[in-house]
C-alpha cells in the first residue's frame, strides 16, 4: 500500500476519533461513554499501526531516497 493511501487512512481515522470524542463529551450514560471511549482507543491503535506501516515502508530497501512520509499521531 502506498504511503499516500496510508496517510489518507490516518486522516480519516483522526476525523473519526475526533467525532467519537466529541460525542463522548455529551453522552450521560456511563456504559455508552465507556463504549465510545473504547472505540476511540481502537481508532488510536489503528493510527499507531498505520504509522508503523509508514515507518516500515520508509526503512525498507529500495524506498527510492524520496522524502520520508510524515508520521501522524494525535
Amino acid at each position: 500500500m502506498s504511503h499516500h493511501r496510508i496517510e489518507d487512512c490516518i486522516r480519516n481515522c483522526e476525523q473519526v476519533g475526533k467525532q467519537l470524542r466529541e460525542i463522548c463529551n455529551w453522552v450521560d450514560d456511563q456504559r455508552a461513554r465507556y463504549t465510545l471511549t473504547e472505540a476511540v482507543r481502537h481508532v488510536e491503535e489503528c493510527i499507531h499501526e498505520c504509522n508503523e506501516a509508514i515507518l516500515a515502508q520508509r526503512l525498507s530497501p529500495g524506498y527510492g531516497g524520496q522524502e520520508p512520509p510524515r508520521l501522524y499521531y494525535q
